[in-house]
């Protein structure tokens, strides 16, 4: 297209130089629609499917391209020949001018549409644990595999609101829990998982901007951290009073839209504490909390951008906050 485009700009300056020496603006129509559809029509259909490599390699594309251009390639002359005295030309400006609005709505009800047919997602699941159980306390490990085709995923690649289907995935891991009772007003809990999350096969298109033909194959999903623990601890120093405080830890992560683990950076690990105090008489139920308790500057969702190969979006989550709560129950 872009290279049609440029053709068709050659043609324009031509016909303009032409126009300007012999004083004559008669063809002017045919200088104008020459510029529109031939050159910034043309550039324009070459901007989007550089943009979305996979649909100019599909026969539709490839039809529309031929449609278009072969009607704006016999528009242009006859017109000329048209506003220049050959009224014999009507015809077949008529003629190319239809086979021209043909390839318009080729590329309208086609390759511009950016809500695909989807296959639905499907996931297998298998796992196998133990479990102990004592007098105040529990202990339970899990070993876990889950086979994922067809994931649904929104495509950065088109204008931001299409969605594609990803290659096959696989995440399988190991989740351990315990819990134990320190007395009769002390619990403990703690749960830790760990995952390897990794794309089985595939390629996706990427971006002409970044990087092509991306590889995932062996690549690990981003958004899926390797670690995660959390520790809890409750206490009740009296009845109807309880103190919680909840530690999270998330081990680095990959940025979404690099699922070819190819940036340079990556979503950075985030130890967060939570505080919060809840007290019960009667009908009311009162709260205190102090949420990041310890001010940690963190994010766990940032996105690479599909346009330039080193900048990406994060989306910051809230620092050291307080909240307090009220509630009554009417009996």
């Amino acid at each position: 297209y872009f290279k049609t485009a440029i053709c068709f700009l050659i043609l324009g300056i031509i016909m303009g130089l032409q126009m300007s020496i012999s004083h004559d603006h008669a063809v002017g129509g045919a200088h104008a629609h020459n510029n529109l559809l031939g050159w910034v029509t043309m550039a324009i259909f070459g901007g989007y499917y550089a943009l979305n490599p996979a649909k100019a390699e599909t026969r539709l594309a490839q039809l529309q391209y031929w449609v278009y251009t072969a009607g704006v390639t016999v528009m242009i002359p006859s017109l000329y020949l048209l506003l220049s005295g050959n009224a014999a030309m009507e015809p077949l400006v008529a003629i190319s001018s239809v086979v021209t609005f043909a390839g318009v709505l080729l590329f309208a009800g086609g390759p511009t549409r950016e809500f695909q047919f989807l296959q639905p997602q499907t996931a297998h699941s298998y796992e196998a644990g133990v479990e102990r159980r004592r007098a105040g306390s529990m202990l339970r490990a899990t070993m876990f595999q889950i086979d994922v085709d067809n994931e649904i995923h929104l495509d950065a690649f088109s204008t931001g609101i299409g969605n594609t289907n990803l290659p096959p995935s696989r995440r399988r891991g190991l989740e351990l829990e315990a819990q134990q009772a320190v007395g009769s007003e002390l619990q403990l809990a703690l749960n830790y998982t760990f995952v390897e999350a990794t794309f089985l096969e595939g390629t996706l298109p990427g971006s002409p901007f970044t990087q092509t033909s991306v590889v995932v194959a062996g690549k690990t999903v981003p958004l899926v951290p390797r670690h995660k623990l959390n520790v809890v601890a409750s206490w009740m120093p009296r009845k109807g009073t309880r103190v919680n405080a909840l530690v999270t830890y998330v081990s680095d992560q990959f940025m979404d839209n690099d699922e070819g683990n190819t940036f340079y950076t990556r979503i950075p690990a985030y130890t967060v504490a939570d505080l919060k105090l809840l007290h019960e008489t009667g009908g009311w139920r009162l709260g205190a909390a102090v949420n990041n308790v310890f001010n940690e500057k963190y994010y766990n969702y940032a996105v690479r951008s599909q346009f330039v190969a080193d900048r990406y979006n994060a989306y910051p989550l809230p620092e050291r906050n307080f909240t307090l709560t009220a509630e009554y129950n009417f009996r």
